[in-house]
């Protein structure tokens, strides 16, 4: 069920690791990661702050990170469909 769900999120972080890696920092960009919790999925930079040097750091990611979710906004939503009518009928096929 899980993976369902993270294959949602790997739309946007696919594409959010490209355009900043292709900008700013293949490093940095190689840290996203696709998170499924109770709440929802979610992409977040699983790599730690290293340098403090730049304080808007995380703002510039976050900037990126919306563009692309705005982009991708149509084909999340048709996704997560598709997420939801495969778990559904997951549960419905259990006896």
């Amino acid at each position: 069920m899980r993976d369902t769900f993270r294959h949602v999120g790997d739309v946007v972080r696919v594409e959010w690791t490209r355009e900043f890696s292709v900008r700013y920092d293949a490093r940095s960009a190689a840290g996203y990661r696709t998170r499924v919790r109770q709440r929802g999925v979610q992409v977040e930079q699983s790599l730690r702050k290293t340098t403090g040097l730049r304080p808007d750091y995380g703002r510039l990611q976050q900037r990126v990170g919306e563009a692309v979710l705005d982009q991708k906004q149509g084909e999340l939503a048709r996704g997560f469909e598709r997420a939801l009518d495969t778990v559904a009928d997951h549960f419905e096929a259990m006896p």
